[in-house]
């Protein structure tokens, strides 16, 4: 439903994905309650370029679009995957993951190893720990890419990686024109596109 509140009304969204739409419709339903004019109800919506962590744009360089999406839970990487899928078709995406806390990744390890099917590459650094946590749980992101390979269509083309110091070395050498470059994760995996841009 959320496609056709915004499709036959005539919006057009900047922002990729079902999710987006589904937020605008129902930021066009609170506005329209709320007695908002409907053209700076378009105005506004056809003007929204998205906010800072959330499939945000990094850069366009060399040819490589860059991403950037605080996405750590599997509904969230799926559905960006798929909205980038969907945005680019043709182009081969390179997904690189952080995961945000042990706990978090060994409570949702099989759902999280079946969310990178869109993705072509998928590399995967250490988890990005929380200060409460002392424990890794008998987790990692070893543990994790293993079992990301046992969904993945091209098992071969899922990798751990380590730290983000090894990313932005693998990525320097993988990374070619026409690629779309995107990084996930609620913690710090983000710095690599000062190294890379």
């Amino acid at each position: 439903k959320a496609d056709w509140v915004v499709d036959e009304m005539g919006f057009e969204l900047n922002i990729p994905g079902n999710y987006n739409k589904l937020n605008a419709a129902a930021a066009i339903a609170v506005c329209k309650f709320l007695g908002v004019d409907m053209d700076s109800l378009i105005a506004g919506i056809q003007t929204y370029e998205g906010c800072k962590r959330r499939l945000e744009k990094v850069a366009d360089k060399k040819g490589v679009l860059y991403y950037d999406d605080y996405a750590h839970t599997p509904n969230e990487i799926k559905s960006v995957l798929q909205a980038v899928k969907e945005s680019f078709p043709g182009k081969r995406i390179v997904c690189c993951f952080q995961p945000h806390t042990y706990s978090r990744t060994k409570k949702f390890l099989k759902e999280l190893a079946r969310s990178f099917n869109d993705a072509d590459l998928v590399g995967v650094v250490d988890v990005y720990s929380s200060s409460r946590e002392t424990d890794t749980m008998g987790v990692n992101s070893k543990t994790l890419a293993s079992e990301i390979k046992k969904s993945h269509p091209n098992p071969r083309h899922v990798n751990y990686i380590g730290n983000l110091e090894n990313l932005t070395r693998s990525l320097k050498s993988v990374l070619k024109s026409g690629d779309v470059c995107l990084t996930l994760g609620a913690g710090d995996i983000y710095k690599i596109h000062r190294l890379l841009v």
